[in-house]
């Protein structure tokens, strides 16, 4: 199982949004601040996911296409998030 995690600072407090996704079954699920968010099984059931960091909107985007490598984006209130790790 593949895992991102990306690490947000909003209003001075540190966040942690934690993807945890199996790219063959597209099961996946996942947590924010220690906490589960969302998880799947079998298929992804929307390119994106939708929730809230700290006070913040939050999209996580899954790019899957056969040309290039499969990827996630997330966004925090409207701005691309840089990957931590």
């Amino acid at each position: 199982m593949s895992r991102k995690v990306w690490s947000i600072d909003i209003g001075g407090n540190r966040h942690v949004v934690d993807l945890h996704y199996n790219w063959f079954t597209l099961s996946g699920k996942v947590i924010v601040d220690g906490n589960l968010i969302e998880d799947w099984s079998a298929a992804l059931k929307s390119k994106e996911i939708n929730f809230i960091v700290g006070d913040k909107s939050a999209i996580l985007k899954f790019i899957i296409n056969l040309v290039t490598p499969n990827k996630q984006e997330l966004y925090v209130d409207g701005f691309l998030v840089n990957q931590s790790k």
